[in-house]
């Protein structure tokens, strides 16, 4: 299965019942979704009071040949304007810099289309990385509100979808909120990897209630857990783990971005490979309900007779004014 077309298919399974494997990230507000998104793209997320992400983030992050450079796109769906115009909006930038500017401007495109100051939509923006630092990796960043839950349950349910759940170290981890939003939609956990960020805001000694969530212990995941620091280099956030007295004893496949970034790309690649049968049978079903629609269109007439058959309905239409204003039946 090409990874590339699963994207395209992605985009609309946000909206339409199409089984494609997708990694769905959630995570409240000072959760570190934001910090653990930009460790494994490598992106920066806009900063602001006006960045609160209101729709879906589709990042797709493309391995590239060794010579070739950073590149970066950013595309919003098509939509018919008020003037019968389509309004699109897609630019290609050559650094991180210039993304965060495109990005910030797609999203005012977006709160301009759907007035979305004070609600959220379900359009996704598309960001395409390639570089040959990255490893095939396609990730959704959903906004963290049950609003969205809402509109997106149809996704959430998908057993294609795999939910990657942030939440910071010095949460009580008895009750941990994103887990328990996350359950509504897997409530197996079978299909739920936690994430737990910013590990330097616990007071040293505190450790054991994250080490046994850690270790699987406390509130179980079928995928387990993994442990990230903050954003930085991979070399710097090792450095902090090996040097640690209790998490340096964890396994190097249960902490850091790259350990999490590899858990992520297999359990992906995981999924395209059982996906097959189950995109054919869908996409097989949706042209057949589309051919019948179609059928029960009228035949498309002969060039000569498209103009009469035009005026004829447009005497109709005026005969239906006419009798309308007249106050008749």
């Amino acid at each position: 299965v090409n990874i590339n077309s699963i994207d395209s298919l992605a985009i609309d399974a946000l909206n339409v019942k199409i089984p494609v494997p997708q990694i769905a990230v959630v995570g409240d507000q000072n959760s570190g979704k934001s910090s653990l998104l930009e460790s494994i793209s490598g992106i920066h997320f806009p900063k602001g009071s006006g960045s609160v992400t209101k729709c879906p983030t589709m990042i797709s992050l493309r391995s590239s040949t060794i010579n070739s450079n950073w590149t970066a796109s950013i595309t919003l769906p098509d939509r018919i304007n008020g003037s019968g115009k389509v309004d699109s909006f897609s630019r290609t930038v050559t650094s991180i810099g210039d993304l965060e500017v495109a990005w910030t401007d797609a999203m005012a495109t977006m709160t301009a289309r759907s007035k979305l100051q004070s609600s959220f939509s379900t359009e996704c923006i598309h960001i395409s990385v390639s570089s040959p630092e990255l490893c095939d990796l396609t990730i959704v960043d959903l906004p963290g509100t049950q609003a969205v839950d809402n509109l997106l349950e149809g996704f959430l349910r998908q057993p294609d979808t795999i939910f990657l759940a942030a939440f910071p170290a010095n949460q009580d981890m008895s009750t941990v909120d994103v887990l328990e939003r996350v359950q509504r939609f897997d409530p197996s956990g079978l299909r739920t990897l936690g994430v737990v960020t910013q590990p330097d805001l616990l007071p040293r000694g505190s450790e054991e209630a994250v080490l046994q969530v850690l270790g699987n212990v406390r509130k179980p995941l079928a995928l387990g857990y993994v442990l990230v620091s903050s954003p930085g280099p991979q070399e710097e956030e090792e450095a902090y783990f090996s040097g640690h007295q209790v998490w340096g004893s964890l396994p190097r496949d249960r902490r850091g971005s790259r350990a999490l970034l590899l858990l992520l790309a297999r359990l992906l690649f995981r999924g395209l490979s059982s996906a097959g049968p189950h995109l054919r049978r869908a996409l097989q079903q949706g042209v057949s309900r589309t051919d019948l629609a179609l059928s029960g269109l009228p035949s498309l007439l002969p060039p000569a007779e498209q103009s009469g058959w035009l005026l004829l309905l447009l005497a109709r239409f005026g005969l239906t004014l006419r009798q309308a204003a007249a106050g008749d039946s």
